[in-house]
């Protein structure tokens, strides 16, 4: 089932898939819900996953205006409103890892688990330079998002040199830049509001039941500085996942929110 609910004023397309416990996915920076479509077949065999596009992003409506990660943390809970859902399993990569942590930060009662990957909770001088480096493309390709350039910049950054190896690397940097074009507008993708994250005091001041302070770590794996907790899994590294990976990040996701439903 898929369609759009009106949330403070834009309309956000949405698909549902499965059924069970709730699991809400939040897609990364330029990709929107194009992220998950590898990992969700799994994840619906268990569990009702919400995918869905940000505001500023893919089908969703793309409005010119002030953009942070409380913006989409609150269209989030609309969103939940909206298809009736009280408390959700929260599933985010990349940005939308960054976007989850705010999330539960805000919204700790709406909030069932947090699976948090690839994601910064403050970006170091190199992660800076990537998404920078991203920005600057856009902005100077006449193709903004859509360059080529940044497509096999991407390529070559977020997919591991085995998958490339074994797959169609020109026909995968196709794909990407297939997606980046239809995905993102470029006042949005050029916003840089990754740039001034900092989300470390969010993650310090979790307390919601289960939580143990010791999950949170930071971690400087050279691309990013790295914070991710949520209450077993924790996965963190480089700004995208590779498809290899996504089956696993899959399991993980469906681990941790099995077990909090036998928690409860």
């Amino acid at each position: 089932m898929e369609g759009t609910i009106e949330v403070d004023g834009v309309n956000l397309w949405y698909r549902v898939s499965g059924d069970g416990p709730p699991v809400v996915q939040i897609h990364g920076a330029g990709f929107g819900h194009y992220n998950f479509d590898p990992a969700t077949p799994e994840l619906a065999k268990r569990f009702k996953v919400i995918d869905y596009d940000m505001r500023g992003y893919g089908a969703s409506d793309r409005p010119v205006q002030h953009y942070d990660m409380e913006v989409w943390a609150d269209d989030l809970a609309g969103l939940m409103d909206g298809l009736g859902i009280d408390a959700a399993h929260v599933h985010g990569t990349s940005m939308g890892g960054m976007i989850a942590i705010v999330f539960a930060g805000k919204y700790p009662e709406r909030t069932r688990s947090v699976v948090i990957n690839c994601a910064a909770a403050k970006l170091g001088p190199s992660g800076r330079l990537i998404f920078k480096n991203w920005i600057d493309i856009a902005r100077l390709d006449p193709d903004g998002p859509g360059s080529r350039v940044l497509a096999e910049l991407i390529t070559w950054q977020a997919l591991s040199r085995r998958f490339l190896a074994e797959q169609d690397a020109v026909a995968l940097a196709d794909r990407i830049q297939e997606i980046l074009r239809d995905s993102n507008r470029i006042e949005v993708f050029t916003a840089g509001r990754v740039l001034q994250l900092d989300n470390f005091r969010k993650l310090a001041g979790f307390s919601w039941p289960g939580f143990r302070k010791e999950n949170l770590r930071r971690q400087n794996k050279g691309q990013a500085q790295c914070a991710a907790a949520f209450l077993q899994s924790v996965q963190s590294g480089a700004p995208a996942i590779p498809p290899e990976q996504l089956f696993e990040v899959a399991r993980v996701t469906i681990d941790a929110a099995e077990m909090l439903r036998s928690q409860q």
